[in-house]
């Protein structure tokens, strides 16, 4: 089964080819610049803030994910659900709740983190992330420099990279799957889709378009995956992982659902329906039935 044909492909490259052109190495060439030089601000404010007595890491996401890698290094691996280990991990000092909330193989994934100081392991975060954005948008740019270009460095991702979020690498191996959907290479597609398991939210609708298809062979493939990320980790770090990560996540939902806590900052119905008056609890209902209806 060919989920497009070659002279579909054809087409769509064609739509393509005005990127190839003046405007699109201008647009290419901008993009870059702003992009680079953002995060080189960044980067720079996190090498000279770091360097300061008492100071070990910047108040962003990826502290909770340098503080966590540091502890495994250091053989304390369950500590990470510990919020007050946690803290004192990365020593930030806010008093933000701020825990971690992801399978073992995520805390195996970061762990090299943790043998570097804080802005060295950033920086490394932030190259990874766009060199593996870089990798998988190959497949989509037509054989076109600048749109790969504005693929690999589009302004879009700086909120992602400031803050030493995951995002770049889901889309990654979101853009990877999908390439590898387009090529009928069934399994390698299904290994892809195993590694958003990482962060399960993400993907919901993923298995439905799959079977939509009838991709069973990625389906196979992706179950394997997801099986091996959550039995291997399991075996290395004990099966106590599990119960500490589950209290974690029944005391971080009951403090969302106490509160009005980043109301405007979240882009869910659970959020539109709270900021418009509904209760939270009965929001996360709706919102949990629209995800069975769909």
């Amino acid at each position: 089964m060919m989920l497009q044909s070659p002279a579909e492909r054809r087409e769509a490259d064609a739509r393509l080819q005005p990127l190839a052109g003046r405007a699109g190495f201008l647009s290419a060439g901008m993009a870059t610049i702003v992009s680079l030089a953002f995060i080189a601000m960044v980067l720079a404010v996190s090498f000279i803030l770091t360097t300061r007595s008492g100071v070990t890491a910047m108040s962003v996401d990826f502290r909770v994910f340098w503080g966590a890698a540091k502890l495994a290094v250091a053989g304390e691996p369950l500590a990470v659900h510990d919020l007050a280990r946690l803290g004192a991990s990365h020593a930030t000092g806010l008093d933000v709740d701020m825990p971690w909330l992801y399978p073992p193989a995520f805390l195996v994934m970061v762990t090299p983190l943790g043998l570097v100081p804080f802005a060295w392991a950033y920086l490394a975060w932030a190259l990874l992330s766009l060199a593996l954005t870089a990798w998988a948008a190959r497949s989509f740019v037509a054989g076109i420099g600048p749109l790969w270009v504005l693929m690999a460095f589009a302004p879009a991702y700086f909120p992602a990279l400031m803050m030493g979020q995951t995002s770049l690498f889901w889309l990654a191996a979101l853009l990877a799957a999908i390439a590898a959907l387009g090529q009928g290479r069934w399994v390698l597609a299904g290994v892809f889709i195993g590694l958003l398991t990482l962060k399960p939210q993400l993907g919901v609708m993923i298995p439905v378009a799959l079977l939509a298809i009838g991709a069973w062979r990625t389906i196979l493939s992706a179950s394997v995956t997801t099986v091996l990320l959550l039995a291997l980790p399991t075996l290395y770090y004990g099966i106590d992982y599990w119960p500490l990560l589950r209290a974690t996540l029944e005391d971080q939902s009951a403090l969302i659902l106490a509160s009005d806590i980043a109301l405007n900052l979240m882009l869910s119905p659970m959020y539109l329906l709270a900021n418009l008056g509904v209760d939270l609890a009965v929001a996360l209902n709706i919102q949990l039935g629209l995800m069975a209806l769909t």
